[in-house]
């Protein structure tokens, strides 16, 4: 009886030891390796209800939007080889933060604009990858961007465009991938009201660019050629 009633005091102060354990430890640790781990609230815990949210390396196409869990993540463990690069928008748009391999820690000390408003996110085999999003798009594709650097939205396309829709692209394109085999021709106005006078942008074909001073975002039209010049 007396060595059984030992046991059990001893149980319930390891029970009492266990709980009083930080959450962090608890949290950060669950984090499978190779993944990027965001949890709901501080230190690597989450708010009733939320359980943690693990992508890997092979889940970036997963990590461009979060759906209802948007601008919820208030800390994160980046338990991968690889450079978690965080954005304040969907699809690698908006602010970006590039987060070590191995850190683990709040959203607000590690990247102070981003605490509970991070919209996406990736992992890179380097930092400077987190400032591009060109690898997004398709061989055989022309791809539009409405970010520099192939970040923000995008669509990929391996037709002539008369004209933008109003609504969606046209007026709105600042960096373009030529992933085709052609030249991508760009013109400020449609294709049917171009005149001798309207000189076009041209992307080669392998040619990743941002469009950037006086014509950024003034794009609405492209066709395709086989001549470099366009002509």
């Amino acid at each position: 009886m007396l060595r059984g009633a030992v046991a059990a005091g001893a149980l319930a102060l390891l029970g009492t030891a266990l709980g009083a354990l930080p959450a962090s430890a608890a949290g950060y640790e669950a984090c499978p390796t190779a993944s990027l781990c965001l949890y709901s609230a501080a230190d690597g815990t989450s708010d009733p209800g939320d359980t943690v949210r693990a992508y890997d390396i092979a889940a970036n196409p997963q990590g461009q939007s979060y759906g209802t869990w948007g601008d919820r993540a208030e800390s994160l463990y980046n338990n991968s080889p690889y450079w978690a690069c965080l954005y304040s928008d969907e699809r690698f748009g908006g602010q970006v933060k590039a987060v070590a391999p191995g850190a683990k820690d709040n959203l607000s000390a590690l990247a102070a604009d981003l605490g509970g408003k991070l919209g996406s996110h990736k992992l890179a085999p380097s930092q400077g990858h987190c400032f591009t999003g060109f690898e997004r798009c398709a061989d055989g594709a022309l791809c539009l961007f409405q970010e520099p650097a192939g970040r923000g939205r995008l669509t990929a396309t391996t037709q002539d465009y008369r004209a933008y829709h109003p609504d969606v692209w046209a007026n709105q394109i600042e960096s373009v991938v030529n992933r085709t085999d052609k030249t991508a021709c760009f013109y400020t106005r449609h294709l049917d009201e171009l005149t001798a006078a309207d000189k076009p942008f041209r992307v080669l074909p392998g040619d990743a660019t941002s469009v950037s001073g006086a014509l950024a975002n003034t794009f609405n039209s492209h066709r395709f050629s086989d001549k470099e010049d366009c002509s």
